[in-house]
């Protein structure tokens, strides 16, 4: 019995349960042998009061062992005639066990006392056997006593004594079965508990296990997943930061793309980081984009003269910055190409650069900080119907200032005597010329047969881009200037023929700070 319960308690140290719920060897294997039987070593077997019998349920037996055995021939009188003498045979058990449980364990010591009917003679004895078949049966009389019983540190003694009292039971015991065949029986007994008892219960927690270390392995699992999944949101999340913060300017620009393998001073590579960026980040990048196109516009002119350095050259071409354009003589000027031809025609221009000044007009949002940039979507993402109204919110002024001077040619003097010219014969002065750039393009001119188109291409390492622009040219004498409001140069919207919006490469003027940056 305890090398069963033992593979009982190895069989659920595979994966633990409650102890009541792990099979009792006690009731499950005196389960397997027939009702004759003795002794049955249970409480039911034992006929144990049932409130004495409950402090086990929540137990499994630890350990059983049999510490005295005895038989005795006991003589007795007779108690009917007063001479004769009785004998009966007595078997006497001395049983110790240790039950484990939630509650700590319980030590049971117990007795067990069983006699055979009285008897006077050997017939008498022989007549309270039967034997049916190969079964030897006997009639016994026995009673438990309980000699110790102890739970924790409760001495549950004398309430087990007191409840199982002075019974004295009877029944008709097997022999062949109980003392002849004992070993047969047992091990009968213990094959079927093994069989339908210990393998289905350890199978069970195998079983269990399984199921556990799968849910464990599927958590796991899950967790890493999460973890994964998790770590690899972080990484979109700082990478997303890390992309933001490249386009608050083009230093913290150069810095990220450099760290991803690219070397944005090559322009058809910073083409690519600027395509990159701006798929996921399109107004960040526009704003970038036009805080660039102020910035290099200020550089490029700085101290008033044009820059002629490699840097510029790679950046904007041998021909220069695309716009603003400052000369030679009217070249950097839009008008007409009458009023172009009238003027060159009849004077010599000379104009001499002497300062840029680049204003953002943009405003300041609600906490004061300057507003950014940003795109008017009007078509699918990413593009733009050709003739779009409004496509840009942003503005910033570029105030060109000159020192110049013309002097009319001999034949137009003669011709200005008669005010065919409008103008003075001689000039001599300063001359502003303001340009105003914003994304407020207006029906009217978007409808113009030779409108350039809304662009922001990207085309042949290039971004085309045609901004909304109005000129404003202005000299101290009254009579030029008077000429200038005539041909509304004063406030020139640029819309068409040879006054149409510049289309210009918006990544060359950031490309071309980063070119400068060291």
């Amino acid at each position: 019995m305890n090398e069963l319960q033992t593979k009982v308690n190895e069989a659920n140290n595979i994966f633990p349960v409650e102890a009541f719920k792990v099979p009792k060897v006690p009731e499950k294997l005196f389960g397997f042998v027939n009702q004759g039987f003795f002794p049955k070593l249970n409480p039911k077997g034992l006929n144990i009061a049932d409130n004495v019998a409950s402090l086990f349920e929540q137990y499994s037996l630890k350990q059983a062992s049999l510490k005295d055995f005895d038989i005795l021939l006991e003589k007795k009188n007779d108690i009917v005639l007063e001479h004769k003498v009785r004998y009966n045979f007595a078997l006497q058990f001395h049983f110790e066990t240790t039950y484990v449980g939630t509650g700590g364990e319980i030590n049971l010591q117990f007795a067990l006392q069983a006699s055979t009917t009285n008897f006077s003679s050997l017939e008498e004895l022989q007549a309270s056997f039967s034997k049916t078949g190969d079964n030897l049966t006997a009639q016994l009389f026995w009673k438990p006593t309980v000699t110790k019983l102890v739970s924790g540190e409760n001495d549950l003694t004398h309430i087990a004594q007191t409840a199982i009292g002075e019974s004295l039971f009877d029944s008709r015991v097997d022999l062949s079965a109980s003392i002849i065949n004992s070993e047969a029986t047992l091990k009968t007994a213990e094959a079927t508990f093994t069989t339908q008892v210990l393998n289905p219960f350890k199978a069970e927690r195998e079983k269990a296990l399984a199921i556990k270390k799968a849910e464990e392995e599927k958590i796991k699992k899950e967790l890493e997943e999460q973890k994964k999944r998790q770590e690899e949101l972080s990484k979109q999340q700082r990478d997303k930061e890390a992309l933001q913060k490249s386009l608050w300017n083009f230093q913290e620009f150069i810095s990220y793309w450099t760290g991803q393998g690219k070397d944005v001073k090559q322009k058809e590579q910073f083409i690519q980081a600027l395509e990159a960026a701006f798929s996921t980040n399109w107004n960040e990048v526009f704003n970038l984009l036009i805080a660039g196109f102020r910035s290099a516009i200020q550089t490029y002119y700085k101290d008033g003269k044009a820059d002629q350095s490699q840097n510029a050259k790679i950046a904007f071409g041998e021909k220069g910055i695309q716009f603003p354009k400052s000369g030679p003589g009217l070249d950097g000027i839009f008008m007409s190409d009458f009023l172009r031809g009238n003027l060159t025609g009849n004077a010599h221009f000379d104009l001499k650069l002497k300062k840029v000044e680049v204003k953002n007009t943009q405003g300041k949002d609600a906490q004061g900080n300057d507003k950014k940039a940003s795109i008017n979507w009007q078509a699918k993402q990413n593009n733009f119907p050709f003739r779009q109204v409004n496509p840009w919110d942003f503005s910033f002024e570029v105030e060109l200032k000159y020192e110049g001077s013309y002097g009319l040619y001999p034949g137009a003097r003669f011709l200005n005597l008669f005010g065919s010219l409008g103008i003075p014969n001689d000039w001599k002065g300063e001359m502003s010329v303001k340009f105003v750039l914003d994304g407020k393009t207006p029906q009217w001119i978007a409808d113009k047969p030779d409108y350039p188109g809304s662009l922001f291409k990207f085309e042949k390492n290039q971004l085309k881009f045609t901004p909304h622009v109005k000129e404003h040219v202005h000299v101290e004498n009254k009579q030029f200037m008077e000429k200038l409001k005539s041909q509304n140069l004063h406030n020139l919207e640029l819309a068409t023929g040879a006054t149409k919006p510049p289309v210009v490469d918006l990544a060359s003027y950031l490309h071309y700070l980063i070119l400068n940056h060291k």
